[in-house]
């Protein structure tokens, strides 16, 4: 059986509920990426923003003309979308297409994977599994839902209430994942810094359950952490990262470093906190942070302000995006900045960001830096990440023994632009290649001495 996964959303339970059914199902399917020649599609549809409502309707359309021209497709569709209260009232046309008779199944977000898999007749094991193995990595969601307040959001009305994974079954999942031959963990969930703050297990937190597996698994050489809000990260937790050498990337939702949008957003942190924890994360660990550009409280001062901030500290791996007036959220009924205003401060900040790399590129090339192994890659070379910096470097294995984890000494080769100079800049594919700008990362090459 050939099947398709399609998201339109970097939501962790987007992500991991696919994955978590095309786990199950396997080893029985075949993962294709197109739809047009799957035979079966799952889509799920996230309902955070508008945008991601208006997706959900140019992809149903889509999918339905796709079903059809080939009828014995089957067309399953899940997700948050699905969860609207009174969404034929403000959706209609996107819930007109929801309720076609083309599309097979329909699951909500809090059933998706046990009514898939029951669908197909698939056993079901328990309510919240956690794990996926991707070569030498695993991915555990360690919590979901998110009981945080923010103005501009509606994470909490839509994945309440925050419910954090059972030690038990954390560990159980690790335990398999290094049975399977893994040696680096990404530990993930909407707000994994509540980790613990729901369930009766004593004073565990999120830096007591790092240390647990730090102590208790060594094969674990690279931990990476991917939602981590700002707002809880306290003196404890902050001195841990920046400190712990097992501690990878960090993804951290920062917001905004503006005085006025930080208090509207309702976040606890002030602007200054906000602005010391980032510096320090960021000038010991590689991070990737968000940015958000264009709320309505959002001032010319504040906003030059945080742009000297940013390109002070050097920081090209914020991840600049526009505000999205949400509707059901506090901030939907402020005053709305125009959108020329939010345009030209986005262009800037992402002119900001791409320069910074370009930088941080002259400064290393030919250079030796200290990186730490991240994983094997598949044609048999490893792949590298500097101390403090989000950036992958390509190697080939060194004549000595080197496994994931080892930190090592890394000669950058110089760069080649594809126009013969840098005249214009570093821009996206320009230089050797880069992921997906949506986490800033770049990719470069390197040779290990």
């Amino acid at each position: 059986m050939k099947v398709c996964y399609l998201t339109m959303s970097n939501c962790p339970n987007a992500q991991f509920s696919g994955w978590e059914v095309i786990k199950k199902m396997l080893p029985g399917i075949k993962i294709v990426p197109n739809s047009n020649k799957a035979e079966v599609v799952i889509a799920y549809f996230c309902a955070l923003t508008k945008d991601e409502i208006v997706g959900a309707k140019d992809t149903l359309i889509k999918l339905l003309r796709e079903k059809e021209k080939r009828p014995a497709m089957k067309l399953i569709v899940g997700g948050c979308l699905l969860d609207i209260k009174n969404g034929k009232q403000y959706y209609p046309d996107v819930f007109e297409l929801l309720d076609s008779p083309e599309i097979d199944a329909k699951f909500g977000r809090e059933t998706m994977v046990k009514d898939i898999l029951q669908h197909f007749g698939l056993p079901y094991e328990h309510e919240m599994t956690v794990a996926y193995v991707k070569g030498s990595a695993a991915c555990i969601q360690i919590a979901s839902g998110c009981n945080r307040r923010c103005s501009f959001c509606k994470c909490h009305y839509l994945h309440m209430p925050y419910r954090s994974v059972p030690i038990d079954e954390v560990r159980g999942e690790i335990e398999r994942a290094i049975g399977e031959g893994v040696t680096r963990l990404n530990i993930t969930g909407e707000n994994i810094t509540e980790y613990g703050s729901d369930i009766n297990a004593g004073n565990l937190k999120l830096i007591g359950l790092l240390k647990g597996i730090i102590h208790d698994y060594p094969e674990i050489k690279v931990i990476d952490l991917c939602g981590v809000t700002l707002d809880e990260i306290d003196k404890k937790l902050l001195w841990f990262l920046v400190r712990e050498p097992k501690i990878g990337l960090i993804q951290v939702e920062a917001q905004s470093f503006i005085p006025e949008v930080r208090e509207a957003m309702n976040l606890k942190k002030t602007a200054e906190e906000a602005m010391q924890i980032i510096a320090e994360l960021a000038s010991k660990k590689p991070i990737i942070s968000n940015i958000m550009i264009g709320h309505p409280e959002e001032n010319e001062k504040g906003f030059k302000r945080q742009y000297a901030f940013i390109r002070q500290k050097g920081l090209f791996m914020l991840e600049p995006n526009a505000y999205v007036n949400t509707f059901g959220t506090r901030s939907f009924t402020m005053k709305q900045i125009p959108d020329h205003v939010v345009k030209r401060r986005l262009e800037e900040m992402l002119c900001l960001t791409y320069e910074l790399r370009r930088k941080y590129v002259r400064e290393v090339s030919a250079r030796t830096i200290p990186a730490r192994v991240l994983m094997e890659r598949p044609d048999g070379g490893l792949l590298l990440m500097p101390l403090n910096k989000p950036v992958m470097i390509e190697a080939n294995r060194p004549g000595r023994e080197v496994a994931v984890g080892d930190l090592v000494q890394c000669v950058i080769s110089k760069p080649t632009y594809l126009n013969g100079s840098d005249k214009t800049g570093m821009t996206l594919g320009e230089l050797l290649h880069l992921t997906d700008p949506r986490d800033n990362r770049i990719h470069l090459r390197g040779t290990i001495v």
